[in-house]
């Protein structure tokens, strides 16, 4: 399932930091963008059936990233 939200990563500014690497996978040295508690941001979120605990990641520039605990963020309402 594909769904559009803002995410709110928990934690409290430069206490808690998230590092999130980007596909594809195959890259050596695959990038990463960084953030902190409370940072929000507009993704696409996919849930993956075979992990209940993770989804992959869309950001609205087209970068993604797979496997994203969701123990990491909250999903705002509407």
């Amino acid at each position: 399932m594909r769904r559009n939200v803002k995410i709110r990563f928990v934690g409290h500014g430069e206490a808690c930091c998230y590092f999130l690497k980007l596909g594809p996978m195959e890259e050596i040295h695959p990038r990463e963008r960084e953030f902190r508690g409370g940072d929000e941001v507009e993704v696409i979120l996919t849930q993956r059936p075979e992990k209940p605990d993770a989804v992959d990641i869309t950001f609205v520039d087209g970068d993604y990233a797979f496997e994203v605990p969701t123990e990491f963020f909250i999903v705002l309402p509407k």
